[in-house]
């Protein structure tokens, strides 16, 4: 690889962040390089988990967001868990704010927090260099249990979310690399399978740990400018290539209505109705027309709508 301006073959400490910055190139590298690390993440809590439900049905996420939050890399597994990250940084942010140290690691499964239903746990790493946050490492999982009513948690006929279980808002699970036990204790104490739960946990720590290790490397390869310049501009790439797909459809809206086949307590069908709105390069998604909310356990939570 050559830069525009002849340099080549110079050691990456000296920082060519500014002789690499938005070449498409390197933003090519920083792509690959950012999806093969998510991808070792997931590879890593699947060799790692210890329920059925992680390690055999892959109920699980990964990926890598920038140190806005805004996610630069995922895994590929489940894409729900990972429409919801986002939102889930989002609120992670308004809690905590600039309350994050090197070491620190979030745990959250709050449904009205920023999660999706309480046996999804999210477990956040923010990545330091030298002592400046450039990243995040996020893993996600589905439980087999996180207390509640029922084994599993999460029934259609719960009709309180104190039925689902134990609700976790954002807290630090660890501070500067040290682990916070009574966590640890208060889920042991409230889950039917603390093996498995803790064991899959576990897991979720070991991808976020991995995920760090890649961006550090990654870092210490390319200098620290480079790092950012090709995050900003990967997710600059990303909308371009989103708004162009949008606009090569025709402007117009178009309207579908489907229904759930109950409410999940024996109720009523749920009607869902969506209409879609074209205008150049942006598109509305408008769910006015659907029913509101109902008894039973099939609500979405914002982050997961």
């Amino acid at each position: 690889f050559q830069a525009e301006d002849g340099i080549r073959d110079q050691p990456r400490s000296r920082g060519l962040g500014d002789v690499y910055k938005r070449q498409p190139i390197t933003r090519e590298i920083m792509q690959n390089a950012l999806a093969a690390a998510a991808d070792e993440m997931a590879v890593a809590l699947y060799r790692t988990a210890y329920s059925t439900v992680v390690r055999d049905c892959l109920d699980y996420s990964t990926s890598l967001c920038d140190a806005n939050g805004d996610m630069i890399a995922q895994g590929v597994t489940i894409p729900l868990h990972l429409g919801a990250v986002p939102y889930a940084m989002e609120t992670l942010f308004e809690t905590f704010s600039d309350d994050m140290e090197p070491g620190d690691i979030f745990v959250m499964n709050d449904p009205f927090g920023g999660g999706m239903h309480i046996p999804d746990i999210f477990v956040v790493k923010p990545i330091f260099w030298e002592e400046e946050r450039i990243a995040f490492s996020v893993s996600t999982a589905h439980h087999l249990d996180l207390g509640g009513r029922l084994p599993g948690s999460s029934a259609c006929d719960n009709t309180e979310i104190f039925h689902d279980g134990l609700r976790i808002p954002w807290l630090k699970l660890y501070h500067r690399g040290v682990a916070d036990e009574a966590l640890f204790a208060l889920l042991r104490a409230n889950v039917r399978v603390p093996h498995m739960t803790l064991g899959d946990l576990n897991a979720q720590l070991s991808a976020c740990h991995i995920g760090e290790r890649s961006i550090l490397e990654l870092t210490a390869k390319y200098g620290i400018e480079t790092f950012k310049n090709g995050t900003a501009e990967l997710i600059d790439y990303t909308e371009r290539l989103v708004r162009g797909e949008i606009a090569s459809c025709p402007d117009g809206n178009s309207t579908f209505v489907d229904y759930l086949d109950s409410d999940g307590v024996g109720g009523p069908r749920v009607k869902l109705e969506v209409t879609i709105t074209v205008n150049g390069d942006s598109l509305v998604a408008d769910f006015t027309g659907s029913d509101p909310q109902v008894p039973g356990a099939i609500n979405n939570s914002l982050s997961f709508t």
